[in-house]
């Protein structure tokens, strides 16, 4: 068989990424009413049937894109807590208070 004729082994990650950031710019450029699924699937390039195999409706794709800005803070808080224990752990003895005895 010619490489051209064999299936492409697909996970539908990539169709899935595509349909959130269509959604993510949308919503935040005209509210999530404002972001028809019409219209993130004119963004994304996805057929509306790929768009209902990833998300059953439209409030299921509201829940996944909580879900990644939840992620999003999550990460954004770690990093400035990271940085912060860094700073602080250098500058320990600036923190310390002197012992009374």
């Amino acid at each position: 068989m010619d490489w051209y004729h064999q299936p492409v082994p697909r996970d539908g990650t990539e169709t899935r990424t595509r349909i959130l950031d269509a959604a993510e710019r949308l919503t935040l450029d005209r509210g999530f009413a404002g972001a028809s699924v019409d219209a993130v699937l004119d963004q994304a390039g996805v057929s509306k049937g790929a768009f209902f195999h990833h998300f059953p409706a439209k409030t299921d794709l509201a829940g996944a894109l909580i879900d990644r800005w939840n992620a999003l803070d999550e990460t954004l808080m770690r990093d400035i807590m990271s940085r912060q224990s860094t700073f602080y752990g250098s500058h320990q003895s600036d923190r310390e208070l002197p012992n009374p005895d």
